[in-house]
């Protein structure tokens, strides 16, 4: 009675523009320094309207999910093995990711348009 919950459920996402496609990458290395994420097809894709990034549960350290300040020892969203983060965004490019060990954390990365 009268308590406020931190959690909030979802129950849909509502697009009013559609869904044009869908790209689902193979597994994706995650950079020992702070990159924007870069999707590379023919050409290098920015347009978006959401990107899911899940750490693979492979993985033995954190990914780090945010804007240009998004470093593994002190910010950004923290995705941890096995955890998906879902991010309505318009520009893939403003989207940066970092993880502190080299070569060995991974994700999968799907982009909407």
């Amino acid at each position: 009675e009268g308590r406020l919950w931190a959690s909030t459920l979802v129950t849909k996402n509502v697009n009013p523009d559609g869904m044009s496609s869908i790209d689902s990458l193979a597994r994706v290395t995650v950079p020992t320094t702070n990159e924007a994420i870069s999707v590379t097809t023919s050409t290098t894709e920015t347009a978006a309207k959401e990107i899911i990034i899940q750490a693979s549960d492979s993985n033995d350290q954190d990914i780090h999910v945010g804007d240009s300040g998004a470093q593994h020892a002190t910010n950004g969203i923290v995705v941890a093995p096995g955890d998906t983060l879902i991010l309505p965004i318009a520009d893939l490019s403003s989207v940066y990711w970092d993880t502190s060990a080299s070569g060995t954390q991974r994700a999968f990365v799907t982009i909407i348009k």
